[in-house]
Formats: structure tokens, sequence, C-alpha cells
């Protein structure tokens, strides 16, 4: 019956039984009631004690669970800001790379263009230069095929005046000739004909 009392209240128990041989029936009762509901009140305070101390630990438990889901919230917002932040740095590094790759796209375009020019222009002068060297030729031969005209026509001159008159030499018919052309009798004459007649002198 005193199982869940301690040493101290067992013995004052066995001296409260000692006393209750010595009362009288109802005194006896009475105090075994009394007694009853001590024990009653001491096990409704022990059983609320517990009852308290549960709740106190289930309350300890909520708010440690409490505070792990905070924690835990608390922890999904950092990761989540990190991986926002990282995501960003990754955007960022993309349009860098992007705009890196264009701008050595465009340069490279720019070089080729420059490239294609530099070839455009030297093609041109060479086209410009084989033109110049062309009509160089074509002058040179105009030239030759002229003085080959004007010596023709000088022989033939000579020719005429040895014909006519038979004894001249032909330094006298070139000397002859070279006075008929001279720029200061003649000034409409080609001078072409005195380089002509001084190289047939």
């Amino acid at each position: 019956m005193f199982r869940c009392l301690t040493e101290e209240k067992n013995n004052e128990e066995r001296k409260a039984n000692k006393k209750l041989r010595k009362l009288s029936e109802e005194q006896r009762a009475e105090i075994e009631r009394q007694h009853a509901e001590e024990v009653q009140m001491m096990r409704k305070q022990f059983e609320d004690d517990e009852r308290r101390k549960e709740e106190y630990k289930q309350k300890k438990i909520q708010q440690r669970v409490e505070r792990e889901r905070l924690n835990e919230i608390a922890r999904k917002k950092e990761n989540e800001q990190i991986r926002r932040q990282q995501e960003q740095k990754r955007r960022e590094k993309e349009q860098e790379d992007q705009l890196r790759r264009a701008q050595e796209k465009r340069r490279a375009d720019e070089k080729q263009r420059a490239d294609e020019m530099r070839r455009l222009e030297e093609e041109m002068r060479r086209i410009e230069e084989e033109r110049r060297f062309e009509e160089a030729n074509q002058r040179k031969h105009e030239e030759k095929m002229r003085q080959l005209q004007y010596r023709q026509f000088l022989d033939n001159e000579i020719e005429e005046l040895h014909i006519k008159s038979p004894d001249l030499s032909y330094r006298s018919c070139v000397l002859k000739l070279c006075k008929k052309y001279h720029p200061d009798k003649n000034p409409n004459a080609d001078p072409e004909y005195i380089k002509i007649l001084n190289s047939m002198k």
C-alpha cells in the first residue's frame, strides 16, 4: 500500500498504525479514510507532477522541432539565395563570354575585311601596273613604228634627192634634209625628223 512512499513516510505510517490499534473502530476508520485521502492527494500530486514534466518535455520537443523547422527554412532560404547568386554569376559569365565571342568575331571579321581590302588594293595595283606597262609598251611600239615610218619617209626623200642629183653624196642629201626640216626654217615640222637625221649623218 505504501510502496510508492519514502522510508520516512513508511516509518510514520508504522507509528500511526500502532496508534490506530489503540483507537476505537470508528476513529480507526476515520484515520484510515483521512490517510487514504492523503495518499490519493499525494498520488494525484505525483501524477500532476509527472503530467507537468511530460508536458514540459513535449513543449521542449515541440520547441526543438520548431527551431529545427525554422533553421531548415532559414537554410533553404540561404541555399536559395546562394543558388540565385550562382545563377546570376553564371548568367553574367555567359553574357561576358557572349560579348567576348562577339568582339572576337567582330575583330576577326574586321581583320578579314582588311585583308580582303588589302588583297583588292594589291590586285588593283597589279592591274594598274600591268596596264601602265602595257601602255608604256604600246607607246614604245608606237614610237618605234613612228620612227620607222619617219626613217622610211626620210630614206625615200634621200633616194629622191639622189635620183634628182646623182652627184650628191649621202651625207649631202642628209644635210639638205636637215636644213629643210630644221625648226628655224620649218616650224611645223616634227622635231623627230631632226633627231633621225642626226642619227643618219
